[in-house]
């Protein structure tokens, strides 16, 4: 019952939350030039639709709370949480942000598609059981799309990195 009355609280808070920014911190605090009104690239765009996107994920948990109270309540009967499943999650959580932290030591040495192919090469070796094909591949291809898309397509300037800067 404990768990259903977080959800619950969880789902309602991030709804609110989510339509606070809709409503009223966006339109009121970010300023769109009137030749960007109405494009996909307005500076009102990627907060809109992240604030959209925690709305409908507050609406999916507070409906799949409701439907699962009986659920929870027999689990929270039955189930004991393992403390190795713990330590396990807990290492893993470390590891991560270790990946993360030398990517940001390398981001200024190396730039953002470079740093950004490493960081994806080792995160999904790591956490992924795909091949090493896969994982070049997909570690290559999406920063590679993600540094066309916004350096030459939005025009967002994007770190270089200084050893790169001698090439480009």
């Amino acid at each position: 019952m404990k768990r259903y009355k977080l959800d619950l609280m969880l789902s309602v808070f991030v709804i609110l939350f989510s339509l606070i920014l809709i409503i009223f911190v966006i339109p009121k605090q970010i300023r769109v030039p009137d030749d960007l009104k109405g494009t996909y690239l307005s500076p009102s765009a990627l907060p809109s639709g992240y604030s959209i996107f925690l709305l409908i994920v507050g609406v999916v948990l507070l409906i799949s709370t409701i439907f699962s109270k009986k659920l929870l309540e027999e689990k929270e009967k039955t189930v004991d949480i393992d403390k190795k499943i713990k330590k396990e999650s807990f290492l893993i959580t470390i590891k991560l942000w270790v990946i993360f932290f030398i990517f940001m030591i390398l981001l200024p040495y190396l730039g953002m598609l470079v740093s950004s192919i490493l960081f994806m090469f080792f995160t999904i070796l790591y956490f992924g059981n795909s091949s090493k094909k896969m994982a070049i591949s997909v570690s290559v291809i999406v920063p590679g799309l993600l540094y066309v898309f916004f350096r030459f397509l939005a025009g967002v300037p994007l770190p270089n990195g200084f050893l790169l800067d001698y090439f480009f």
